[in-house]
């Protein structure tokens, strides 16, 4: 995969972070990690599969993947932005000692955190052993378990109304969705928080963010992604990006050219 963007940061010894960009329906053959990881994917999707097991996995997720451990991925139809720290087995071991890495992917919902991803994105990760210890606690503190829910254990209404959302370029009455889909909205809004971990109107934010990044990574000008992905203006668009995944539009395209 020639065309993967990567910035990575020497955070100490054993330690370091990355953010990486995978194109649009890219694909990574099985492979393993020599050390521990933990990934935030911060725009777009992927689906990760390993020994006959898939999970499908939106923005924002959280990760963690024991060292070695076999696994394939297919990114997103709008790319995948994704941030990672990895870990050599000592330095896991120093940091967080006694605590077992299972795969596992779940929504990130805690806001403060997030933030505080989106500032190491930036290489702002403080050079720190008690600052990055911490941090790596906090992540590790909010992983829910090792269950899965695959897309086959959803509901197939649930499946219609995030595919709708994907492939609209304009912005959707969620309302009139919900409708047409034989439901409430407030429990089609409930519904689809349960099953893929934020709203309707968030998701639909989300993918338009997506969508620009995708747009980005073709060179277009920002007001033609504003435009074409969605946003009202530019400046909607960049007060979004900053919010979504850190970075301003301007930044993020900077990154991808490489």
């Amino acid at each position: 995969m020639s065309d993967i963007r990567q910035r990575r940061v020497d955070v100490s010894s054993g330690l370091n972070a990355c953010l990486n960009y995978y194109p649009a329906n890219s694909t990574m053959a099985m492979h393993e990690h020599e050390g521990h990881q933990l990934s935030i994917v911060l725009s777009g999707a992927l689906a990760e599969s390993s020994s006959g097991v898939q999970q499908q996995v939106y923005t924002p997720s959280l990760c963690t993947k024991p060292a070695e451990f076999g696994h394939a991925n297919q990114y997103g139809k709008q790319g995948t932005l994704i941030f990672a720290l990895n870990f050599s087995k000592q330095a896991f071991d120093e940091y967080a000692e006694g605590v077992a890495l299972d795969w596992h992917w779940q929504p990130l919902t805690s806001k403060p955190l997030l933030q505080m991803i989106k500032q190491s994105v930036k290489g702002v990760m403080i050079n720190n052993d008690s600052f990055q210890q911490q941090f790596l606690w906090d992540l590790l503190a909010i992983r829910q378990g090792s269950t899965v829910t695959t897309e086959r254990q959803k509901v197939a209404w649930l499946l219609k109304a995030k595919q709708s959302i994907e492939c609209s370029p304009d912005n959707l009455n969620l309302t009139q969705l919900a409708v047409e889909l034989g439901v409430h909205p407030v429990y089609f809004s409930r519904s689809f928080h349960k099953h893929f971990g934020c709203t309707p109107s968030l998701y639909q934010q989300r993918c338009k963010v997506s969508r620009a990044m995708q747009l980005l990574s073709k060179n277009k000008m920002l007001v033609e992604v504003a435009n074409d992905s969605g946003f009202s203006d530019q400046s909607h668009l960049t007060r979004l990006f900053k919010q979504e995944i850190g970075f301003t539009p301007r930044q993020l395209k900077q990154f991808i050219a490489g």
